[in-house]
């Protein structure tokens, strides 16, 4: 799972942001990115965005926390 921001910063979903699991492992973890150079002026929008390297991924319990630095 990596995140995109979109408004008035754009981020791309990336490998290098993401927490990742290899395998058909069930796990549950977390993990934090400290997203640089996001605007202070106008809205963001951040997305979870999910990738799976073949077949079908399930994901549940998802979450998405956002905490604005000053």
């Amino acid at each position: 799972m990596s995140v995109a921001v979109t408004g008035a910063t754009t981020i791309a979903p990336a490998d290098g942001n993401a927490y990742i699991v290899a395998g058909n492992d069930v796990v549950r973890a977390s993990a934090t990115v400290d997203l640089t150079g996001l605007s202070s002026a106008g809205s963001l929008t951040f997305t979870a965005k999910y990738r799976v390297s073949s077949g079908t991924g399930t994901f549940a319990g998802r979450d998405l926390t956002v905490i604005p630095l000053p």
